[in-house]
């Protein structure tokens, strides 16, 4: 499971740096939005990269307020994409890093 857990989150990290660096004006995909951005900076990915490297280093109550940010967050940027009709598959692949991690914490904690 921590092998798991290690390559989600460096996935998440690492999406997460291409969309930041890399997608300054477009998208390759031409999926992302324009509207999500400040003075250059993908906004949602930003966020995404500090939520998944701070992930490893959240703890018990802090962890599950961190999780619940993560949902409301991929919940709007999913909402917001299918209005603005922006379907990004870099996107829609750091919110499915983030669910798994989460599911994944979720179910060790359940055994």
């Amino acid at each position: 499971m921590k092998k798991i857990k290690a390559f989600l989150i460096f996935f998440g990290i690492a999406d997460s740096m291409y969309l930041l660096l890399e997608l300054s004006n477009t998208c390759p995909l031409n999926g992302c939005s324009s509207d999500l951005m400040f003075n250059d900076i993908n906004l949602p990915a930003l966020l995404g990269l500090i939520w998944f490297t701070s992930y490893a280093f959240m703890k018990d109550k802090l962890l599950i307020l961190w999780q619940i940010a993560a949902i409301m967050g991929i919940v709007f940027l999913s909402l917001y994409s299918f209005v603005e009709a922006h379907y990004c598959l870099y996107c829609f692949l750091a919110y499915l890093a983030g669910i798994l991690l989460i599911v994944l914490d979720k179910t060790k904690n359940a055994n």
